[in-house]
C-alpha cells in the first residue's frame, strides 16, 4: 500500500526592498506586461526561502520535490481563497504582514495541517507605522491552548558566531561618542 505524501507549503512575501511589502508587489505585478512570466517577477522576493530550503536539502532533491508539488513556495498574496489540508505551512517574515493579511493566512489552515509563523518584531518594515499582524496575532492568540508562542533571543541566532555579538551591540541604548543614539548631534 502506497503511503500518501504530505504537502509542505513555504509561504513568504516580499520584504527585501526597503519598506515594500506584499501589497505593493501585488500592485506592481498588476501594472507589468502580461507577457512576462509571473515567476520571474516574484522569485527575487522569495529567494531567502529558496536559500533556506537549499540549506536543508540538496538542490536536486528540493527541485524534484518542487516539481512534484510536494513543496510549494508562494507569496502570501496568492494564498487568498485557498484551504491548505494535509500540509505543514510556514509563514516567514511574518512581522511584515498586516493584521488583515495575518488573519487571512491563519484562516487558510485546513484539516490535518500544522502551521508555523516566523518573524522578527525588531525588523518590521510596514509602511506608515502600520501595526504588525504578527504582534497582534501573538497578543490575541497566545491564550488559546492549542497555540504555542516561542520567543527567541540573540542566543538562538543560527548564523556566524559574530552575529549574536553584533545584534547585542545594536540593542544597547548607548550614546554614540560625539552624538546622540541615532549618530547625530541634534
Amino acid at each position: 500500500m502506497k503511503q500518501k505524501s504530505k504537502m509542505i507549503k513555504l509561504v513568504g512575501f516580499a520584504v527585501t526592498i526597503i519598506g515594500v511589502g506584499v501589497n505593493l508587489v501585488s500592485d506592481w505585478l498588476d501594472e507589468q506586461k502580461m507577457d512576462e512570466k509571473i515567476e520571474e517577477k516574484i522569485n527575487p522576493y522569495l529567494r531567502p526561502l529558496y536559500d533556506a530550503l537549499y540549506d536543508m536539502l540538496d538542490f536536486e532533491e528540493a527541485a524534484a520535490l518542487i516539481d512534484r508539488n510536494i513543496i510549494e513556495v508562494a507569496p502570501l498574496a496568492f494564498m487568498r481563497g485557498r484551504t491548505l489540508n494535509n500540509s505543514f505551512i510556514i509563514l516567514d517574515e511574518a512581522q511584515n504582514a498586516s493584521n488583515e493579511q495575518m488573519l487571512m493566512f491563519l484562516t487558510r489552515l485546513g484539516f490535518h495541517s500544522k502551521c508555523v509563523v516566523a518573524g522578527d518584531p525588531t525588523q518590521i518594515d510596514l509602511p506608515n507605522k502600520r501595526t504588525s499582524g504578527l504582534l497582534q496575532a501573538v497578543r490575541k492568540l497566545e491564550q488559546i491552548p492549542e497555540i504555542a508562542v516561542c520567543q527567541f533571543s540573540t542566543r538562538d541566532v543560527v548564523r556566524h558566531s559574530l552575529v549574536e555579538k553584533i545584534v547585542n551591540a545594536y540593542q544597547k541604548k548607548e550614546t554614540v561618542s560625539g552624538g546622540n543614539e541615532n549618530g547625530g548631534t541634534e
